[in-house]
């Protein structure tokens, strides 16, 4: 296998894990306003754990993508669209990231089971922002391997 097709290979991975839990987020949260969250706790943990494994992916999805980008770059016909893609998945990482580091503060005793609402509120705002950025940078990607040929053996700038 071509070590650029790596990075498409992973990508999808952390893309469905990270879309899914922020979905399940936000009915989690739709929970808590109708206090009805304490009947899906299996829930909270699989979009917890969601979370947690697709922000994790995202870091190799990144290194592999930037391998890519070195073995592409010569017959890449539009580049400054690739260095596009890498700084909304930089984006797409940190905010991510902030989600993460926002979601496991509830299990520091200081801030266990206060602002819980606000703090599951700006967790949704920020999982949404996140999602945003990642259907850009996923979108970004397909358009580079489909308008302009990324990866493809016998891409023609000329189309």
């Amino acid at each position: 296998m071509r070590e650029e097709l790596f990075h498409p290979l992973i990508s999808h991975f952390p893309i469905a894990f990270l879309i899914t839990a922020s979905c399940l987020k936000l009915f989690l949260f739709i929970t808590l306003i109708l206090k009805k969250e304490g009947k899906f706790t299996k829930i909270q943990t699989i979009a917890q754990a969601l979370l947690f494994a697709g922000t994790a992916l995202l870091l190799p999805t990144i290194f592999l993508g930037d391998m890519a980008f070195e073995t592409i770059k010569q017959n890449l016909c539009e580049i400054t669209i690739a260095y596009q893609h890498e700084q909304l998945s930089e984006t797409t990482l940190m905010i991510f990231i902030l989600g993460l580091i926002l979601q496991f503060l509830e299990y520091l005793p200081a801030w266990k089971g206060k602002f819980r609402i606000s703090k599951e509120l700006l967790l949704v705002i920020i999982l949404s922002l996140g999602s945003y950025y990642l259907i850009r940078t996923s979108h970004l990607g397909a358009t580079m391997v489909y308008e302009h040929g990324a990866a493809v053996t016998n891409a023609n700038c000329n189309s």
